[in-house]
């Protein structure tokens, strides 16, 4: 067994795992990247307005390892590890993790004493997230949706079909909402379908099969806080027992 202590997990696998000692050297720490708001200056006073924009990009996280082998064989199962995408863990910053849409750029370099040093910058949905999934809690025809982090999420529904349905929408307190069918249209979901709605994508599924929202649908967020989802079925629907989840994300 490796090094656990301030181990690094990517894709599953810790860095403590390996047959032989990678060490962290150099944590990246706690960094905020900041939003896409631009500054524009006045002309003819002192001063500048603000244009908002609240989107991030993507934020770069920097580690210094060193892996206790100068072996090849070795060496391209690190290179393997640090390879492609997935989600990342560092000691830290416990109970968060990151979603990494590639390994940008690492250099290693052998050192004095015969290991390697490795410069590994992963670049990652600017986001933390909770390691542990939250369930919304449920009230009549509603979800209560208690976010205790400082970013916005986009939750998942499921639930499985008591009658047939017409219609069927969640609605944020926004007035944005997701709606499949109308009230006096044809069935959508049968009685006894698996629905699943993934607010990240935008998109639903009945018993597997792609469906779709109409065409006035909006995707909506849950801010940090307490936030309400009202459910609705078409008249005379039988309200289903929807199960809302979601993740706390974290600047």
């Amino acid at each position: 067994m490796g090094i656990t202590e301030n181990a690094l997990t990517f894709k599953g696998t810790s860095s403590g795992s390996f047959p032989f000692d990678i060490a962290i050297v150099e944590n990246d720490g706690i960094n905020v990247i900041n939003d896409n708001s631009t500054l524009r200056e006045y002309r003819y006073r002192s001063g500048a307005s603000k244009r908002r924009n609240h989107n991030r990009g993507p934020i770069r996280k920097r580690f210094l390892i060193e892996v206790m082998t100068a072996e090849q064989r070795e060496l391209d199962l690190v290179k393997q590890w640090l390879n492609g995408e997935g989600w990342l863990e560092s000691y830290d910053n416990p109970g968060r993790m990151w979603w990494v849409y590639q390994v940008d750029a690492y250099k290693a370099k052998i050192s004095e004493v015969n290991t390697y040093e490795i410069e590994v910058e992963f670049l990652c949905h600017p986001y933390a997230m909770s390691k542990t999934e939250k369930e919304a809690g449920r009230i009549n025809d509603k979800l209560r949706f208690d976010h205790q982090g400082t970013a916005e999420v986009y939750p998942t529904f499921s639930f499985q079909a008591s009658s047939d349905l017409r219609m069927f929408a969640v609605a944020h307190p926004n007035g944005r909402a997701l709606q499949i069918g109308y009230d006096n249209g044809p069935v959508v979901i049968p009685s006894g379908a698996r629905v699943t709605i993934n607010t990240t994508d935008n998109t639903i599924y009945v018993n597997q099969v792609r469906k779709y929202f109409t065409p006035a649908s909006r995707i909506f967020a849950i801010e940090p806080g307490v936030t309400e989802i009202g459910i609705t079925v078409n008249t005379g629907g039988r309200l289903p027992v929807v199960i809302g989840k979601f993740r706390e994300a974290y600047l």
